[in-house]
């Protein structure tokens, strides 16, 4: 038997299914309790000095104008 198993899932409510069912534990941001109540389903914060950083993601095919518009807004000019 490997060390670890690695799944790949398609989507973050498959991952909490995954869990919620026995198969597994996940890494996800402490508001999750809070937006994705499941029955079985118990988030341990990390303790220590554990940090959490969000990053936008995006499709590289196809990207709406509004999304365009805000992605402009956010990042900052260069030489900044």
């Amino acid at each position: 038997m490997p060390d670890r198993l690695t799944v790949s899932l398609p989507g973050f409510r498959e991952i909490l299914a995954y869990v919620t069912s026995g198969h597994g534990v996940a890494l996800v941001g402490a508001q999750t309790s809070n937006f994705y109540p499941r029955p079985g389903l118990i988030c341990i914060p990390v303790g220590g000095n554990a940090t959490f950083d969000y990053a936008l993601v995006w499709r590289t095919d196809r990207l709406r104008t509004i999304a365009e518009a805000f992605l402009r807004h956010i990042t900052p000019p260069t030489g900044s």
